[in-house]
């Protein structure tokens, strides 16, 4: 075969393709219409490609007449009804994460999270408001853990206790005093309170912290300005409700 014959016959075959391509789409269109499914770009694109094998099958572009219409409208209810069946695979997907988010599995493993969120918790102690680590140190290297998370710590506690809330909306008691101060004054402020270990979560591993019974009632927490039964009112609510 000659050269200019291979160009011609490249060029023919070319024009075929796209008018079966342009057939093919039209067709879509008007088997959509009848059957009054409503069809995105992406959808018509993804049945033309469908179709485009199909028409294979047939002598050319001219020749696949009521068959490939046929064909496209199967496919187009094939096309709904795996929409159809997607949207409800998603609907039973949405109701299984929520009732695995409202188990007690669900509530422990969130709060568990939330509890090692080590970014949850940066804060120093310099009056310096720049000037922030992941967290302040103590003389031997331990990561000192702030008044916030003993309250998040203590929602875990009583969640996992099974004992119910410890404080209720109506029962917190409102904050007094400068959040900046408390959290500059902090070392000074519980020099003389015993802290406890916390060993667990990546980044909070040797960590230490001031017990949640050791925090004045009114005490405005470094991080929220909230005081402590404030802060464990709006954990509570938010991971395991009222």
């Amino acid at each position: 075969m000659s050269y200019k014959k291979n160009i011609e016959t490249i060029i023919l075959e070319e024009t075929q393709n796209l008018l079966l391509e342009r057939r093919l789409y039209s067709l879509i269109e008007q088997e959509a219409a009848k059957l009054g499914v409503s069809l995105t770009e992406e959808q018509k694109k993804s049945i033309l490609q469908r179709l485009k094998k199909s028409a294979k099958k047939y002598a050319g572009p001219l020749a696949m007449g009521a068959a490939i219409a046929g064909g496209t409208a199967l496919t187009i209810n094939s096309q709904s009804d795996y929409e159809s069946g997607l949207r409800a695979n998603a609907s039973q997907n949405t109701a299984a994460a929520e009732e695995y988010r409202d188990s007690f599995e669900g509530v422990a493993k969130a709060l568990k999270k939330q509890l090692n969120n080590t970014h949850a918790y940066i804060w120093s102690m310099s009056p310096d408001p720049q000037d922030v680590t992941m967290l302040p140190v103590t003389g031997t290297g331990a990561g000192i853990l702030p008044p916030d998370w003993s309250v998040m710590k203590k929602v875990h506690d009583d969640f996992m206790s099974g004992a119910g809330p410890t404080f209720t909306p109506d029962g917190a008691i409102g904050a007094s005093g400068d959040p900046r101060q408390n959290r500059i004054n902090f070392a000074k402020d519980f020099g003389s309170t015993q802290v406890k270990g916390y060993g667990a979560g990546k980044g909070l591993r040797g960590t230490i912290y001031i017990d949640f019974d050791d925090l004045p009632e009114n005490y405005a927490l470094p991080l929220s300005g909230k005081s402590p039964s404030e802060q464990y009112v709006q954990l509570w609510d938010k991971y395991v409700g009222y």
